[in-house]
């Protein structure tokens, strides 16, 4: 139960400065030996200045199989109306491409980074525990990412719970957010709202109306 590898109590999660590291700069090596994997899987919500790993410095290391499962993934993640990840580089960096215009990922708005660089993450330390024949979709465990509307068109917010929900749905999201928008596009039994207590405490409620559509 304390590999690093194994699927066992899988759980990540993501705080708001989502900043990835430049390929040239990852190395993953030195990761390993600094800190305990399962530990750096939730850096990211204490630490600011922690970044995250890209595509680039780890995909193209898997095989083709679960090559073409990533991609698989990473679009469904999306959704519908946004980018598409092609699989493909160029000078280094994976592309992707809406209506025929070709980007690479340095150079997208802030809100296709913020959401994006986190999923990199995420899919790496997914490949690494599933077990070698076990479908990546398969795995389970726990994600928690602090503002998840960070810097997402409004449209995009409406569906980006549902639309993560589906494309990994053995894995339970956690998430915080400020948003009306991602609200609504809950049922109410699946939000919490955090009240402020005596003392500096926060107590969590649930809302006992429906919201969903609002």
């Amino acid at each position: 139960i304390f590999s690093a590898d194994s699927e066992a109590f899988f759980f990540v999660g993501y705080g708001a400065t989502r900043r990835v590291e430049k390929q040239e700069q990852v190395d993953l090596s030195s990761r390993r030996t600094s800190m305990f994997a399962r530990a750096q899987r939730v850096q990211s919500l204490f630490e600011e200045t922690y970044s995250l790993i890209p595509f680039n410095s780890w995909l193209p290391s898997q095989n083709k199989g679960r090559f073409v499962q990533v991609v698989t993934i990473v679009n469904k993640m999306l959704g519908t109306g946004q980018y598409r990840f092609t699989g493909k580089m160029d000078k280094g960096e994976y592309v992707f491409e809406r209506a025929g215009l070709k980007v690479p990922f340095r150079v997208m708005s802030d809100g296709y980074r913020a959401f994006l660089g986190w999923i990199g993450d995420l899919l790496h330390h997914v490949c690494v525990t599933c077990p070698s024949g076990k479908m990546l979709v398969e795995n389970r465990g726990i994600v928690m990412v602090d503002e998840i509307d960070l810097h997402l068109h409004p449209q995009w917010q409406l569906t980006v719970l549902p639309t993560l929900a589906k494309a990994l749905p053995k894995i339970q999201f956690i998430v915080t957010s400020h948003s009306p928008l991602i609200v609504g596009s809950l049922e109410w039994m699946n939000i919490i709202v955090m009240k402020p207590g005596a003392d500096q405490s926060v107590k969590p409620q649930r809302i006992r109306w429906a919201v969903h559509g609002l």
